[in-house]
């Protein structure tokens, strides 16, 4: 007897019972107009909005193995929702571009990383956190700086939310920082002023406040079994 053998060859194979993954590092670029063909692919071909150089970046995928980087310059007006990733690499948001939107990383179980970004409120009647974590464990906040335009809340972790903030500037919030439902955040030697609280923590969750902190009218608030921990100077 005999048999037919059918091989097939493919780079990529999209699938529902497929998880695509980032296997190598990979870098897009965003500004505030785009350049070349506004893909986002690379230094000359400038993205002006952070949702497609994302899909640049991902090519569909949802498993991230390596680093993916987005470099932002100018001012971008625009929402960043970072959702439903995962695996061992890391999806970095850095440069010293701003953006003026809200940015939320939502059921992510890889490292997602803010660096030298400044965030600002799009109007006072946005008052959600400039960056939000939901259920996601791994958020890290380095250099940044946060406007809240004096309402809402700098950076919020929620439902099992990760967030651990380094040498970040916080100014003009109701709540630098804001924790509920077993939700944690630690912070070392950030700054800011005028915001109302320090930090807000409910239901089980946890703020550790070390070295320099934001400077608030008041220096928390805690309910339903929720902590901060404060050793600030």
């Amino acid at each position: 007897g005999s048999a037919d053998v059918d091989i097939l060859n493919a780079r990529k194979v999209y699938s529902p019972h497929v998880a695509n993954k980032v296997s190598d590092a990979v870098s897009v670029y965003v500004d505030t107009a785009p350049s070349g063909d506004g893909s986002g692919r690379d230094a000359s071909n400038k993205a002006s909005s952070l949702d497609r150089a994302l899909q640049t970046a991902l090519d569909g995928a949802m498993v991230i193995e390596e680093d993916v980087t987005i470099y932002v310059s100018g001012k971008v007006t625009e929402a960043l929702r970072i959702k439903g990733f995962s695996g061992g690499g890391c999806i970095i948001v850095q440069g010293r571009g701003q953006i003026t939107g809200q940015i939320s990383v939502i059921n992510c179980s890889c490292r997602v990383d803010f660096n030298l970004i400044d965030v600002v409120r799009p109007d006072v009647s946005a008052t959600a956190a400039l960056i939000s974590v939901v259920n996601s464990c791994d958020v890290r906040v380095n250099g940044c700086r946060l406007d809240g335009y004096g309402v809402g809340t700098g950076i919020g972790a929620y439902y099992g939310g990760g967030v651990y903030v380094t040498d970040s500037d916080i100014v003009k919030c109701e709540y630098a920082y804001d924790a509920s439902v077993n939700a944690r955040i630690a912070q070392v030697g950030c700054r800011g002023a005028n915001n109302l609280y320090v930090g807000n923590s409910a239901l089980g969750s946890n703020i550790v406040l070390s070295g320099t902190r934001p400077v608030a009218t008041n220096i928390k608030r805690e309910t339903a079994g929720g902590v901060i921990t404060d050793a600030s100077s």
